[in-house]
């Protein structure tokens, strides 16, 4: 089959549902991923992580990207570069300033493994070699604290890094326990890390610390948050695209087997500062909403400075304006009281509101931050994970009102064309407006690229990584794309680089 060409996919790909753990059955093309890390800049998602099968190659790092939780575009391949020889997974992607950095696991020269960090000017890339962190191990996670202090995580260990991750500032501290996969999350001041426990079977465990630092061996077992028969594993929290919503997102498989784990994602939700446990199961489950009105600091975490026995940080932001936070007045000379909600993803975000117990409007000043470590006056035009309020006088808040800039999320429409190689790639669509193109594609290149023209028009480029074993495939969208009513449209894929077959390309309306 030459590039360029299409045929008939056997099994329809399914646009309105979830990537659930029967991803290989009944979506076979839902991203093939282990130790799945999901990251919400903006309005897009960003997925990191194992490409699976891991048997065939993983010289290198994808990325997967999505709008909406359920249809995802990749992998693309995001860093090769100069550790061609040495195999990487584990993949995580973290903002630190107007940079994005990329941290993975990576097998050296030296025995064992250690971590290596790739950095770019936006998720999208390219990235490039940044450092290497001594520490030989797996599955590496960064974790920035409230004072902006960075933390490098690798199963039960844990360390301190310097400001521009490339070492470590003290030796790490733990203690290995048939444990992997490791993020973090603070709520109400208390650490909580989370990790997949590998013994007996494999499931998402927490444990907590409190204190003023990460950086301890005094962690307390919480037990099990996430459990199942399909073998929920190694992964983190992300938002809905509307922010109503928490997920659990991780690798799952429904054999055991390394060959079939994909991107599952669980609804999960904190109560009381505290995630509550959920189990994974072969129901269906709700795809994440997308255009909810929502208060986006309700049902997410908060953290402050000191705080007043029962009037906790998540009292701000329960709801229920019965309960507030109440701060610990300091002295002069040490931090000033503040309140601070992480969104646990990034939001474009356009009111900001805090109320007092008497329901008058508090007098705090308001700071934004998409990393803990750069803070700034809010501003519509700047994406936000984490708000910050100082309050002035009165240091009591009890309730907070996040809302984000107005914004349609668009949700998979109806295919209004597929084409094979032997239709005439001609088409009229229903209405003018943007739409998205999508193609099944099996690659034998790690960076195969392909330009799609209507007509002498030039109006989308793809590419994508290795997609593994022969008759592996996988899907890559060109998204937003504007196409009009009022003519006929022509469309041609010309080969860019690469090897790589298109078995079937379809267009979607958008809803």
């Amino acid at each position: 089959m030459n590039k360029g060409q299409t045929i008939l996919f056997g099994m329809a790909l399914l646009s309105g549902g979830l990537c659930t753990i029967h991803a290989q059955e009944e979506f076979p093309l839902a991203p093939r991923v282990a130790d799945a890390y999901i990251q919400k800049y903006g309005d897009w998602y960003y997925l990191t992580g194992t490409p699976c099968p891991g048997d065939w190659d993983m010289q290198w790092v994808g990325v997967w990207k999505s709008r909406d939780l359920v249809n995802w575009s990749g992998p693309v391949l995001a860093f090769e570069g100069e550790v061609r020889d040495r195999p990487m997974w584990a993949s995580e992607m973290h903002r630190k300033g107007d940079d994005y950095y990329i941290i993975t696991t990576c097998n050296t020269w030296n025995p064992g493994n250690t971590f290596m960090v790739q950095k770019a000017p936006s998720p999208d890339g390219p990235f490039t070699f940044h450092s290497f962190l001594p520490k030989k191990g797996l599955d590496p996670s960064i974790f920035i604290d409230t004072d902006g202090k960075s933390y490098l995580l690798d199963s039960e260990w844990i360390a301190p890094l310097d400001y521009d991750w490339t070492r470590i500032t003290n030796e790490f501290i733990g203690h290995r326990d048939n444990k992997e996969g490791p993020f973090m999350v603070k709520s109400d001041n208390d650490y909580l890390r989370f990790y997949a426990r590998i013994d007996p079977t494999y499931y998402m465990e927490m444990e907590s610390l409190k204190g003023n630092s990460p950086y301890s061996v005094d962690y307390v077992e919480q037990g099990e948050v996430l459990t199942g028969p399909w073998l929920p594993g190694h992964g983190c929290i992300t938002p809905s695209p509307d922010g109503s919503e928490l997920w659990y997102a991780a690798h799952a498989n429904t054999d055991g087997s390394w060959e079939t784990r994909a991107l599952a994602i669980d609804p999960m939700h904190f109560e009381s500062g505290r995630p509550v446990p959920t189990s994974r199961n072969d129901k269906a489950k709700p795809a994440p909403s997308l255009s909810r009105k929502v208060n986006l600091a309700h049902g997410k975490v908060a953290n402050s400075t000191a705080f007043l026995a029962g009037h906790e940080p998540h009292k701000a932001i329960d709801g229920d304006n019965a309960t507030w936070w109440e701060a610990v007045v300091t002295p002069v000379d040490s931090v000033a009281p503040y309140l601070e909600i992480d969104l646990m993803g990034e939001f474009l975000i356009d009111g900001i509101v805090a109320r007092t117990p008497d329901k008058r409007n508090s007098d705090a000043e308001v700071a934004v931050s998409c990393d803990r470590i750069n803070w700034m006056a809010p501003s519509s035009d700047r994406t936000v994970r984490y708000v910050r309020f100082l309050p002035k006088t009165d240091c009591r808040i009890a309730d907070v009102e996040i809302s984000r800039v107005p914004y349609h999320i668009p949700a998979r429409g109806k295919q209004i064309a597929a084409f094979s190689p032997d239709d005439q790639m001609k088409f009229m669509v229903p209405a003018t407006g943007t739409y998205d193109i999508e193609y099944v594609v099996e690659s034998r290149d790690l960076n195969s690229e392909w330009a799609l023209y209507d007509n002498s028009t030039l109006i989308a480029r793809s590419n994508v990584a290795h997609t593994g074993p022969a008759g592996n495939s996988t899907r890559i969208i060109s998204f937003d794309v504007p196409l009009s009513s009022d003519r006929e449209h022509n469309l041609k894929i010309v080969p860019v680089s690469g090897d790589y077959t298109i078995e079937k390309i379809s267009i979607y309306s958008q809803n």
